[in-house]
C-alpha cells in the first residue's frame, strides 16, 4: 500500500470517527496536562522555598571578630563560584542628620560590596546606604542628598530590615563605603547554593590573634529561623513528581492499546481482506500521530501558561520541564497503538464477529 493510500484511509477513519481520534486526543490531553501541572507546580514549590530562604538572608554567613578581620584575605571570597555578594564592616563614629540634631544614627564603615547583600542590587560604592527606617525618618531616598552635621552624602541605596529573625544592629543605621584596608569587625558572605568550602575560607579571613584577651571568631547565620541548610538541588532531584513523565508514558500507552483492542474486529477484517499488517500498522500510526499532535499542541499552550505564571524566573527551563509529560504521553500512545495493532489476529475474526 502506498503512503498516499495509507494517509487517505487514516483520514477517513479520523473524519468518520472510526479511529476514535477525538477520544484518544482528549484522554492524552487529560493525562499530559495532569502530569505536567503536577511536576511544574512541585518544582515551583521548591523554587519558592529557596527564594523565601534567600530573601530572609538565611544564605548569608557572618564571621565576627572585632578588629580582627583582614579585608585583603577576605577579598578573595568574592571570586568563589557560588558567592553572590561579600563584604566586611566595622563600627565607626555615629552620624547626626541635620534635620534631627538631637539624635544620632549608628554608622558602619563597609567594603564597597557589602551594601549589595542588604539591598539585593549592585552597589556603586560611591554614596552611603541607609536603612529604610532612616530614610523614612529623614525623608530621603535613593539618589537624594543626605544632609549630615559632618557634611553631606549621596544616598546610593536603601535597604529593608524586617524583624524576621535576622541579627540585630542594622535596622536603623547608615553604611559608609571605604577602601581603607585596616582591620574590620565582621565579614559577610551571601552564597547560593551554600557550600562548606566558603565557610572554611571565611574562617581564614581572621588575622592571628594578638594578646590573650582576643575574643575568638564566631561564625553564624544572618537569619537562622528557616534552618541552617537548604539543599534545593536534592529536593528537586528527589521530588515525587519526577516520575510524572514515566506515568504519562505508561498511561498513554495503555490508553492507545485499549482503544485499539476495541477495534479488533475492524482490523481483523482488514487483514482477512488482504491488507498487509505493515500497511495496517501504518494506518494506525497515522491516526495515533494525529491524536498525539493535537494533544501536544494543546499542551504547548498549557505549558506556556504554567511556565509564565508558576515561576518568577527561568521560564525557559520551566517550559522544557512542562513539555516532558506531553512528549512522554505521545510517545506512549504510539507504542501502545503499535502494540495493539500487532496483537490483532486474522484467525480471531469469527470469534470477534460472534462476540460483537
Amino acid at each position: 500500500m502506498r503512503l498516499r493510500i495509507a494517509l487517505r484511509e487514516a483520514w477517513r477513519n479520523i473524519a468518520g470517527g472510526t479511529g476514535r481520534t477525538l477520544t484518544l486526543t482528549l484522554t492524552l490531553l487529560a493525562i499530559a496536562v495532569s502530569c505536567q501541572a503536577a511536576d511544574v507546580l512541585s518544582a515551583r514549590a521548591i523554587v519558592h522555598e529557596a527564594q523565601v530562604y534567600q530573601d530572609a538572608g538565611a544564605n548569608v554567613l557572618v564571621l565576627s571578630s572585632a578588629g580582627n578581620v583582614d579585608p585583603v584575605r577576605f577579598k578573595a571570597l568574592a571570586s568563589q563560584p557560588n558567592v553572590i555578594a561579600a563584604g566586611a564592616l566595622r563600627t565607626t563614629t555615629d552620624q547626626v542628620a541635620a534635620a534631627l540634631p538631637g539624635s544620632s544614627i549608628p554608622a558602619y564603615e563597609t567594603t564597597p560590596g557589602f551594601a549589595s547583600i542588604l539591598t539585593g542590587r549592585p552597589s556603586t560604592g560611591v554614596g552611603v546606604t541607609i536603612a529604610s527606617d532612616v530614610a523614612t525618618t529623614v525623608g530621603v531616598g535613593v539618589g537624594d542628598t543626605l544632609p549630615l552635621l559632618a557634611g553631606t552624602a549621596r544616598v546610593d541605596g536603601v535597604y529593608g530590615y524586617p524583624q524576621d529573625g535576622r541579627v540585630g544592629g542594622l535596622g536603623y543605621s547608615i553604611l559608609i563605603p571605604t577602601t581603607d584596608t585596616s582591620a574590620f569587625d565582621a565579614c559577610w558572605v551571601q552564597e547560593w547554593p551554600m557550600t562548606d568550602t566558603t565557610a572554611m575560607l571565611l574562617r581564614g579571613t581572621v588575622m592571628p590573634a594578638s594578646g590573650n584577651d582576643a575574643a575568638p571568631a564566631q561564625l553564624s547565620q544572618f537569619n537562622a529561623t528557616l534552618g541552617t541548610t537548604l539543599d534545593s538541588a536534592a529536593a528537586y532531584a528527589s521530588r515525587p513528581t519526577r516520575w510524572a513523565p514515566v506515568g504519562a508514558l505508561l498511561l498513554g500507552a495503555l490508553t492507545a492499546f485499549g482503544l485499539l483492542r476495541l477495534r479488533q474486529l475492524e482490523h481483523a477484517s482488514a487483514l482477512h481482506l488482504g491488507v498487509r499488517r505493515l500497511d495496517l500498522l501504518a494506518i494506525i500510526l497515522v491516526e495515533t500521530v494525529m491524536a498525539a499532535l493535537l494533544a501536544t499542541i494543546a499542551c504547548l499552550a498549557s505549558g506556556a501558561l504554567l511556565a509564565r505564571f508558576a515561576t518568577v524566573e527561568d521560564v525557559d527551563t520551566t517550559l522544557r520541564l512542562a513539555l516532558l509529560s506531553p512528549a512522554s504521553a505521545s510517545a506512549g500512545a504510539m507504542l501502545g497503538a503499535m502494540a495493539g495493532g500487532a496483537s490483532v489476529r486474522e484467525a480471531s475474526l469469527m470469534r470477534l464477529f460472534k462476540e460483537r
